[in-house]
């Protein structure tokens, strides 16, 4: 289970953008994390994913022994989690040997390993960087606004794939968006990031 107990992050000159935030994800489980833009969501998730460190309050991250790293953050804007120079096996390389299970479970051509992130659509791309986060076998997921700036049926698409593997491979998905109806039809749970953020 991941456990996050008491979350607490502020910016210098700017204050605190949020105070003992608690919640949990049990692996399988998809959680929804709603709150209008600008209030600390991606904050919250780049801290929980270890790329920030948090003031005061503790993170438990479960260990296993398939990675280090048991929890992944996909971004928002996938153009910008790839290096454009790369070919898109490249690109998947980074995170080990390419799984053609996660190819095919995501729809991915193989067509498209040889084309730069320039040459693929916005959905393309941010399918590549899903399968990307999956090849490293993580425990937990957050996603963060990973199908805003998509069309409406390439993001049921990719959410539907999320649901599935979420539920097969025991994978907990922490789900953040603006969007609440969005959160209340994919999620098992939606909190409220406000609620949550005593400041």
């Amino acid at each position: 289970m991941l456990t996050i107990s008491n979350l607490t992050y502020h910016i210098a000159n700017k204050g605190y953008l949020f105070q003992n935030v608690t919640l949990s994800v049990q692996p399988g489980e998809i959680v929804g994390l709603t709150g209008h833009s600008g209030i600390g969501k991606s904050t919250f998730a780049k801290v929980v994913a270890g790329y920030l460190t948090p003031d005061e309050g503790t993170i438990n991250r479960v260990q296993n022994k398939r990675q280090p790293h048991p929890v992944q953050l996909i971004w928002q804007h996938p153009e910008q989690a790839v290096n454009p120079k790369w070919r898109i096996k490249k690109v998947l390389e980074e995170a080990g040997p390419i799984d053609d299970e996660w190819l095919e479970r995501l729809q991915i051509h193989s067509s498209w390993l040889k084309r730069f992130p320039d040459q693929l659509s916005g959905g393309e791309l941010q399918r590549i960087c899903i399968a990307r986060c999956l090849m490293t076998r993580p425990d937990f997921i957050i996603a963060d606004e990973i199908t805003t700036m998509l069309d409406p049926i390439t993001q049921a698409d990719i959410w539907d794939v999320l649901r599935q593997i979420a539920k097969t491979e025991s994978i907990g998905i922490l789900a953040i968006s603006h969007h609440y109806e969005l959160l209340e039809r994919l999620t098992d749970r939606t909190l409220s990031f406000e609620t949550l953020s005593k400041k």
